[in-house]
């Protein structure tokens, strides 16, 4: 029987609707919208070539994967170990279900190879790692299946930098140290950043130098002054049944003195690296009549050598002197003008009970009239105050008694301070408060278990941050005061040359960092605690 034409239509229109709602018209590649969040990393399905295959001549290597996934930062995170001299093409870098390597340099027989990809594996959508997967193959009969295994410390950081490599050097007939400086390592691999600790596999028996590096280039060579490195005084034999430990540390680099640089009219810039701790520099047969004062700065490595009165010459030349070393340095001289005195507060606002209000000032200061300068409290009190130029640091410090709850006007009158080139002040005034005792608390701590003295006790802030320092000659109690409310841990280092800070180690003398040691879990204070601990030193 035939349907009326109208009935055809609204059957097609009822058609077309249910049609609409079945769920196959959500046929929608992905998870439902409020489904469960993916939490499962990618997994390897099958590699081309297999893994862990012997006689390897591949150009190319496939690694396919059960989802689409991406790789993050592969450039730094994937490690070849020996390393390639020519780095591999890694494709492609969207998403897709496989990655290919091509290989662009000539294998050396017989050796193992593994392909390290760090953290750099994770799944498209919720990006899942898969961390630390390896490939590995070999161009001889066999894989080689020796190991060595360790952790990484910072030799005076509480915790150690992420993006840490360890490395292997073969030490044979043509070994010398200059190797980790010009050439890649024979083994390398990274290490765990949650744990610190590492592992080198499939690695052959033979003596070895054993290094970690923090390596900022990521170029396989130790670069002073930019790279941390920690290395281990004796070679290492593999197989070995040792667990190693390796303490990082940045070498202060070799005494080298830049080229000078004018400032202005009386100021001239000598920058340097290394250490220049008796660093002297002197205008080089001056006039009659003209004087030169030497200052530091406290951001930078770099001395200032400011010269008045203001001298007229085409040139100017300087002797520095270091220890034994002397450089002779020719700067042509211009006619700029002279500095101006500008003078700014360190502390203003809320003032710790261990500080000292202090002026830094942009020019070296002269003198100070301390009948012109004044400091009243809140109730209008004038109170008895000392100062103290630094001569070295540009500075004025006021030292003078705070008590608690109290705020403090510090009023310079005009002419107060006079600097360098004659320049005097303008009217200043700053002001300065102070909490309750109360507020903070106090922590005693004992030493036990010393090897020898002396040492530096520290109080470091979660952050990393110094609190306070104390430096002992003999065993004694240290008292640290007016601590804010938080966590804290205590740091001993021993100095061993009695310079008075610590030192890092230096890989061709052969010496290590100072020894730094931490306290297991941190110190926890709060307003008006009085605490008291001992910190036992380890063997």
């Amino acid at each position: 029987m035939k349907l009326p034409a109208f009935c055809k239509a609204l059957l097609a229109i009822a058609v077309t609707a249910l049609l609409a709602l079945s769920p196959a018209s959500c046929a929608k590649k992905g998870s439902p919208e409020g489904g469960p969040r993916d939490t499962i990393a990618p997994v390897v399905i099958r590699t081309v070539p297999e893994n862990y295959s012997v006689n390897f001549d591949a150009k190319e290597i496939r690694i396919y994967f059960d989802e689409y996934i991406r790789l993050n930062n592969a450039s730094r995170q994937m490690i070849v170990s020996p390393p390639f001299d020519n780095p591999p093409d890694i494709s492609p870098l969207g998403a897709a279900k496989f990655i290919k390597i091509k290989i662009n340099d000539t294998l050396k027989p017989n050796t193992t190879y593994a392909i390290n990809f760090g953290k750099s594996i994770a799944d498209n959508n919720e990006n899942n790692e898969y961390p630390y997967y390896r490939y590995v193959f070999s161009t001889g009969s066999y894989i080689d299946s020796l190991s060595v295994s360790g952790r990484v410390k910072d030799a005076f950081l509480r915790e150690p930098e992420k993006d840490l490599t360890v490395m292997l050097y073969q030490v044979d007939s043509t070994y010398t140290d200059s190797v980790v400086f010009l050439e890649k390592p024979y083994y390398i691999t990274n290490v765990t950043d949650s744990t610190s600790s590492f592992a080198l596999e499939n690695l052959k028996a033979g003596k070895y130098l054993l290094t970690a590096m923090k390596d900022s280039n990521f170029n396989y060579t130790f670069e002073p002054g930019q790279d941390k490195i920690g290395y281990l005084n004796q070679y290492i034999e593999v197989p070995a049944d040792t667990t190693y430990e390796l303490s990082l540390f940045k070498e202060v680099l070799d005494y080298n003195l830049e080229r000078p640089v004018q400032v202005s009219g009386g100021q001239v810039l000598f920058g340097y690296r290394g250490a220049a701790d008796s660093l002297k520099v002197a205008l080089s047969a001056p006039a009659n009549g003209f004087e030169t004062r030497q200052t530091k700065d406290q951001e930078r490595d770099s001395i200032r050598l400011w010269i008045r009165p203001k001298i007229k010459a085409d040139s100017l030349i300087f002797h520095a002197k270091n220890q034994d070393l002397l450089d002779t340095l020719v700067l042509r001289w211009r006619d700029f003008n002279l500095d101006t005195l500008n003078v700014r507060a360190e502390k203003s606002g809320r003032i710790d009970f261990d500080q000292v209000f202090a002026l830094k000032s942009d020019t070296p200061i002269d003198s100070v009239l301390p009948e012109l300068i004044k400091i009243t409290n809140k109730d209008s009190m004038q109170i008895v105050f000392d100062y103290k130029i630094d001569s070295l640091y540009n500075r004025v410090e006021f030292p003078f008694e705070y008590k608690e709850s109290q705020t403090y006007n510090i009023e310079i009158l005009p002419g107060a301070l006079t600097d360098y080139f004659g320049n005097k002040n303008d009217t200043l005034n700053y002001r300065v408060a102070t909490q309750n005792y109360s507020d903070f608390g106090t922590l005693t701590v004992n030493l036990a278990n010393v090897k020898s003295y002396p040492v530096i006790v520290e109080l470091v802030k979660s952050n990393g941050d110094l609190d306070d320092s104390y430096y002992l000659t003999a065993a004694k109690p240290v008292k640290f005061q007016y601590i804010a409310p938080g966590e804290y841990y205590i740091r001993v280092i021993y100095d061993l040359n009695g310079n008075g800070r610590w030192d890092p180690g230096n890989f061709l003398n052969k010496t290590q960092a100072e020894p730094v040691f931490y306290t297991q879990g941190a110190e926890e204070m709060n307003s008006n605690w009085i605490r008291e601990v001992t910190f036992r030193l380890p063997d």
